[in-house]
């Protein structure tokens, strides 16, 4: 379930991020308004869903060993493959939007760095092997103090400047983090879980709370810098951030949900949903965004309707639920033929056995 919460969370940011007021967060450099401040409510949570899935992924890494390089390139098949698809949906309905470049760029992800999330990912989890042996013989002592320094050079530092590993360091202090957590069951973050949401309420308050004592009308240019700088670093990779999001996941791994196989089955396409509406040809590569623009026309709703925030959420809804059927479609038709692959198989086991086993023994 808490998958799938992310990527609504994602969408709803770059709703906000990418197809409102032109893109480039712009539609929180306006004044004022309460179509601002409901999307101060909803639309800049991305980075909290991003924390969420490397927590997610990392809890169910630490006590194992190894990988499964299946996972590698089922992932890098489908986001390649998604490409080419749009690619021909592009040239058959929309050719005037593609150019040589941006082909060139389609089909050479995820090696060109589209999706910074499933770039950084994929390296990530190759070094997950390494990251599992560092942790296999520490104290509890010791993996904390390890933990305190990394929170001190990566989610700390992260208010000032990005750390000098940038987003591969903070998913492995995420990693050692949760190693951490995980070994002391009933720690802090899962006896008071209920915290994130304070947090939350915290930066929207602080956010709004800024904007209104800095308005743009006296302060000018000046006031929209400051409050930018505070935002980008209250949203981001930050220390309070990565709180919330631990707090978050252990308030959903505590719930009890019904229809586990449905909630399963949604949560497993939920990188489907990413790969989709964030390739360049949807969200748009230094042009107006053709899904959020050409489609939505988030950016007329936001400036001249009160209905932005339920346009806001039922596009969030709408876009996540289509891409959730054609990542299903994927994933019984191209998708199986990709699973079922003798040769494939054989060789990942063999790469496992070597990779996991052998290089890192």
């Amino acid at each position: 379930m808490l998958r799938i919460v992310a990527m609504l969370l994602i969408v709803a940011q770059h709703i906000v991020e990418r197809g409102v007021e032109g893109g480039g967060w712009t539609a929180l450099k306006v004044p004022f308004s309460f179509n601002f401040v409901t999307t101060v409510i909803i639309g800049i949570w991305g980075q909290l869903g991003v924390l969420l899935f490397v927590i997610i992924s990392s809890w169910f890494l630490v006590d194992r060993q190894g990988i499964k390089s299946k996972k590698i390139l089922s992932l890098v098949f489908q986001t390649w493959s998604t490409c080419v698809v749009l690619i021909v949906v592009f040239l058959f309905f929309k050719p005037e939007m593609l150019n040589f470049k941006l082909i060139v760029k389609e089909l050479l992800t995820p090696a060109v760095k589209q999706y910074w999330f499933i770039t950084t990912f994929l390296v990530f989890y190759l070094i997950v092997p390494l990251l599992q042996k560092s942790i296999a013989g520490l104290s509890n002592i010791a993996l904390r103090n390890i933990c305190i320094v990394l929170t001190m050079i990566i989610p700390v530092y992260n208010y000032f400047s990005t750390n000098v590993g940038d987003t591969l360091a903070d998913f492995c202090y995420i990693f050692y983090l949760v190693a951490y957590l995980k070994r002391n069951k009933d720690n802090f973050f899962e006896k008071y879980n209920k915290l994130g949401f304070a947090g939350m309420a915290l930066i929207v308050s602080i956010l709004l709370l800024v904007k209104i004592v800095l308005p743009d009308s006296i302060l000018g240019k000046n006031g929209t810098d400051l409050f930018m700088k505070l935002f980008l670093a209250l949203r981001g990779r930050t220390l309070l951030m990565v709180i919330i999001s631990v707090c978050i996941f252990y308030y959903f791994k505590n719930l009890k949900f019904s229809y586990y196989k449905v909630i399963n089955i949604i949560g497993g396409s939920t990188f489907g949903v990413y790969i989709i509406h964030e390739n360049f040809l949807l969200r748009g590569d230094g042009m107006k965004s053709f899904l959020w623009d050409g489609v939505f026309h988030m950016d007329w709703w936001y400036n001249n309707s009160f209905c932005f925030f339920i346009i806001h959420i039922i596009v969030t809804i709408s876009v996540f639920a289509v891409c959730i059927v054609i990542d299903l479609l994927r994933k019984n038709t191209v998708g199986k033929l990709f699973d079922k692959n003798k040769k494939i198989n054989e060789f990942c086991i063999r790469f496992d056995d070597w990779y996991s086993n052998q290089l890192f023994k």
